[in-house]
């Protein structure tokens, strides 16, 4: 991959007058270089698309047969797009935020899934300071890019190899992020506690999640129609803005064959690792004490003894409270992962055969994180 030259953006100047500036690598000359690559260029010419129904990637969706772009261009570029911030230093002391940065990536969704997932393979798009996103919004921090990407989709980029000259058009498939980015990027509200609907999956309000778990009755948000209403809504009244939970238009929808209403998936690794699966690991901690199959301390001093594989030392678990009090199950996700599967090993003799939490620990909370790990690490 021969070297792209990044492109330094003037966005404004602060208060001192120095200039505010950001990164941005071409993404048009990233994927002329990407193509450039005969295994690469292979890759975009194979047919993907699952042929039995069964879903294995995101060109078997219903929003990628949709598209009207892939359905005239089967070999259409699919961008894959992640957004995230990190910081440069310790970020729990006063100047984290000072050095923390937005980093914006792609990778070519046209590759197989055992090469997406590979470090080589994703590209840098763009550098910001988080302070700079905030303070400019997003419509100018991402005006290269849907320069670039409406270029993309309207005329296309042309390679050469082998003699040969292969002309692809393509666009954005689906952004990537953490829900705090993904309502960045949205346009929406990013304090989820000041709006009452806070989804943007569905136009479900803040009372009916709490106390309605039928998804039948909650009304989707993939419908681009219905978005830029609510967009348009909380554009002209910051009151509508609080109640559609939208307060801007996202600059992404500019875009001719991509729309944030059908291109933010769901952001598992905190849904689940972070959030879901650590409750109901706690609730049915508590049912099996008091089912008399082992006491808190027993549980933290079988966890602390487990003997872990090379491969899984670094997510080990750490010490356990030895009382309902002190049991928190507060990891990262992949140790949250590795705590999961490994859990039968740690525990699984002291639950007798046929319990039902045990069970539905078992069969449902596994498979639902083992599917959610391997589709995300897959495709995404």
């Amino acid at each position: 991959m021969k070297y792209v030259a990044p492109e330094e953006i003037l966005l404004g100047y602060n208060q001192s007058g120095k200039p505010d500036t950001m990164q941005y690598i071409p993404i048009l000359e990233s994927l002329k270089l990407l193509l450039e690559h005969e295994d690469v260029l292979s890759e975009l010419l194979s047919h993907k698309q699952s042929q039995d129904g069964i879903i294995r990637d995101y060109c078997d969706g219903y929003v990628y047969r949709r598209n009207p772009l892939f359905i005239r261009y089967p070999t259409a570029l699919q961008i894959k797009y992640y957004y995230d911030d990190f910081t440069l230093n310790n970020q729990f002391r006063d100047r984290g935020r000072k050095y923390k940065i937005s980093g914006h990536y792609f990778v070519l969704g046209n590759l197989d899934a055992k090469y997406r997932s590979k470090l080589d393979m994703m590209q840098l798009v763009m550098l910001c300071r988080s302070s700079h996103v905030k303070k400019y919004g997003a419509e100018q921090i991402l005006q290269p890019l849907i320069r670039d990407i409406h270029i993309l989709e309207t005329e296309g980029i042309t390679v050469q190899l082998d003699g040969n000259e292969y002309h692809f058009y393509g666009t954005i498939s689906f952004v990537a992020s953490d829900n705090l980015g993904a309502h960045f990027m949205a346009g929406m509200f990013e304090n989820f506690s000041t709006v009452l609907r806070q989804c943007r999956f569905c136009n479900s309000t803040k009372h009916n999640m709490h106390n309605n778990y039928d998804e039948g009755t909650f009304q989707s948000r993939a419908n681009k129609e219905i978005w830029n209403t609510q967009a348009e809504a909380g554009t002209d009244n910051m009151d509508f803005a609080r109640v559609y939970g939208i307060k801007r238009h996202s600059p992404l929808n500019q875009l001719s064959y991509y729309h944030v209403s059908q291109g933010l998936p769901s952001d598992a690794s905190h849904d689940l690792f972070e959030g879901v699966i650590p409750i109901i690991l706690q609730t049915l901690f508590g049912r099996f004490v008091d089912q008399g199959h082992f006491t808190y301390a027993e549980l933290s001093i079988g966890v602390a003894r487990f003997k872990y594989v090379e491969v899984d030392k670094k997510n080990a678990i750490p010490i356990l409270g030895s009382t309902a009090g002190t049991m928190k199950i507060k990891f990262t996700q992949a140790q949250t992962w590795c705590f999961l599967r490994l859990l039968p090993l740690m525990i699984g003799s002291l639950i007798p055969f046929g319990n039902g939490d045990w069970d539905f620990l078992l069969s449902d909370i596994f498979d639902l994180s083992h599917n959610y790990c391997s589709y995300f690490v897959l495709n995404f």
